[in-house]
Formats: structure tokens, sequence, C-alpha cells
């Protein structure tokens, strides 16, 4: 009996393992790790499952890793002492976060919550960065994922500062739906997280939801979004200015990459 036992564990260890290395393979970061490094990597792994609305990191806390979405949605935000919240982003599978907390060793930067029923790979700290500390070419590549993220996170500040509200709003839900394979953004947007997003109250948000209905660009379904014409969708966001070559390579990028490095 304790031998089928140990078997079975062994067997559920080994396609965790697998499973880790697909996804990790996939993602541009991990992509030019050597095989050997990325397996033994896998190794040290774990695959973890939240519920809808459970914490998967706090703010604040010490990071046991990287975060790397498997299935489901990682909403990442932050409250204040007001009660105010800001959503910083949803994380969909093949995203990661908590980067920037396990390469300075500093505190997590914000909450990280299950939306719907989400699988987690964890990339434990000290495996990852003493990896990346023997290996410099991997340790570059870490840095220029930062910069061109750190790009990306400039011109989000000028478009806060610059653009209007309709504007805001299309581009947000052009970020969300670049891929042109993908009509829907089924991933449970209020327009309250849509505001707080993009420093907009939420009527703002509902009447340029509604102008975009309108329009025939996007169809709304309960918390669904589904957009029917994306070249309309870009012309909106380059009607005030045209796009900046950070957000044009954000929207060529796969949706795991650019996107996905959130800190």
């Amino acid at each position: 009996m304790r031998t089928a036992q140990r078997s079975l564990r062994a067997a559920d260890t080994s396609a965790a393992e697998k499973a880790i290395h697909g996804l990790l393979k996939r993602t541009p970061l991990f992509s030019i790790w050597p095989d050997a490094l990325l397996i033994r990597l896998c190794k040290a792994c774990a695959l973890r499952n939240y519920v809808d609305g459970q914490t998967i990191a706090r703010r604040g806390d010490k990071a046991l890793g990287l975060l790397v979405v498997v299935s489901g949605t990682i909403k990442t935000s932050r409250t204040w002492a007001n009660g105010k919240r800001m959503v910083f982003g949803h994380l969909t599978p093949g995203q990661l976060t908590n980067i920037v907390p396990v390469v300075d060793r500093g505190p997590v930067l914000f909450d990280c919550v299950a939306s719907g029923p989400t699988q987690v790979a964890l990339v434990p700290a000290a495996a990852f960065t003493d990896a990346i500390s023997r290996h410099g070419e991997l340790a570059l590549a870490v840095a220029e994922m930062m910069c061109r993220r750190s790009r990306f996170d400039y011109e989000n500040i000028q478009m806060l500062s610059m653009n209007t509200s309709l504007v805001r709003v299309a581009k947000y839900l052009l970020f969300l739906n670049h891929d042109p394979n993908i009509r829907l953004i089924g991933i449970g947007v209020s327009q309250e997280e849509i505001a707080s997003t993009l420093g907009l109250t939420r009527q703002s948000v509902i009447t340029s939801m509604k102008r975009l209905t309108k329009d025939g660009i996007i169809v709304k379904k309960y918390r669904n979004i589904f957009v029917n014409d994306i070249p309309k969708l870009l012309e909106i966001c380059e009607s005030e200015a045209p796009l900046s070559p950070e957000i044009v390579e954000v929207l060529a990028a796969p949706p795991e990459d650019l996107l996905g490095a959130h800190y």
C-alpha cells in the first residue's frame, strides 16, 4: 500500500513538473533558459490552487517567489487606509508577478487575489535568484524585461495625464484584447475597477462604455466585454495622438510578455 502511494505521489510530482516546464518554456522570460537549468528550476516549483477571492500574496509580506498564472486570473491591487482601492491589472495564463520583490528582496508591492478558480506555479525566490546570479545572460534578460516594462509605465503616466476618458477606456480595452484572434475580455472586470485603474470616475467609464457600445465597437454582457471592431477601437486610441513605439511594442507582443511582467 505504501509503495503504491509513493508511486502515485511520484507520478503526480512528475506530471506537475512537466506542466510547469511547458508553461515556463512558453513564457519569454524563461524561453531562453537552457533546458537542463529550467528542468532543475521546475523541480523546486509547486502548483497551488486558489478559490475565487482568496489571497495569493499580500502587499508588504515577503515574496516567496514568482507567481506564474497557470489557469484563472490574478487580480493585483492596493487598498488605502481610507478604503479606496486601485486595481493595477489582471494577470491571465502565462503571465507573472512578484519579480521586483524577488530580485530586490523587498516586500510584495500589491495584493494578489484569485479572480475565479485559479492555479498558480510558484517559482521559489531562492532558486530563481541563484540561477540568474550564476548566468549573466539570464540576469540581462530580466533587466531588459524590466526596462521594457518601465517604458510602458512611463507611457501609462502620460496617458493618465493627457488623454480624455474615452481614449483611456479604449486603450485599456485594446491592451486587454490585443490578440486579434480573441474578441472576449472575460476576466470579470467591473466598471468600478476600470475607473480605479484609469483614475476616472465610475460615471466617466459608464459614459465611455455607452459611446463604444452605441458605435458598435463593443458589446457588454454582464461583466464580459466582446470587442466587435478592433480597427475602430484602435482609431479612437490614436484620435488624440499616434500610439508611441512602446505601446505598439506591447500590442505586438504575446499576452504573456510585456503586459505579463507585473512588478
